[in-house]
């Protein structure tokens, strides 16, 4: 009997091990470290009710081949448990890894976006100053149009004003 405990704690220590080594060599998640945990708990339930039976004596050979059997359930309930896991894991790593892919394509298009527009905003700052630029041009050249028009209104009045006084003096001559 006790022999047959001590194989079956030997199986679920390697197990736990193994665990533990599986654990400490990945980065871990945190449903992944879920899932450790709820590994190690069973494994400890196990222990603990091997160190039970351990202690209590067990009068027939048949209960302690039931018992190994119900040991022997139990390990393998905990290595479906783990595939079953481990699949949900692989999952969610896909799941994750496209999510990430998906994101990482709408930053690198958000940013071109971002660069379009700031090339688009540069050039209509340009288009801006170049436009009041030639505002001012246009208003200064209608400033010297306006002040020729007024000179050569002047010379006309100051002409017709001689002209006019030239014939009165004939006319009076």
């Amino acid at each position: 009997e006790s022999v047959n405990t001590l194989k079956y704690a030997a199986s679920t220590h390697k197990i736990h091990q193994k665990l533990s080594a599986r654990k400490s060599s990945a980065i871990a998640s945190p449903s992944e470290t879920s899932a450790l945990r709820n590994e190690n708990r069973k494994l400890r339930e196990i222990l603990d009710e091997l160190l039970e039976h351990q202690n209590s004596p067990l009068d027939d050979g048949r209960a302690a081949v039931n018992h190994y059997a119900a040991m022997l359930k139990k390990e393998q309930e905990i290595k479906q448990f783990a595939k079953i896991e481990a699949s949900d894991l692989r999952g969610q790593k896909a799941k994750l890894t496209s999510d990430f892919e998906s994101l990482t394509s709408q930053f690198n298009e958000s940013r071109d976006t971002i660069t379009n527009l700031r090339k688009k905003n540069k050039e209509i700052k340009r288009e801006k100053e170049l436009s009041q630029q030639l505002i001012k041009t246009l208003k200064s050249d209608q400033d010297l149009v306006r002040r020729s028009e007024l000179e050569k209104t002047k010379k006309n009045e100051q002409g017709n004003v001689r002209t006019e006084t030239q014939l009165r003096q004939q006319v009076d001559e």
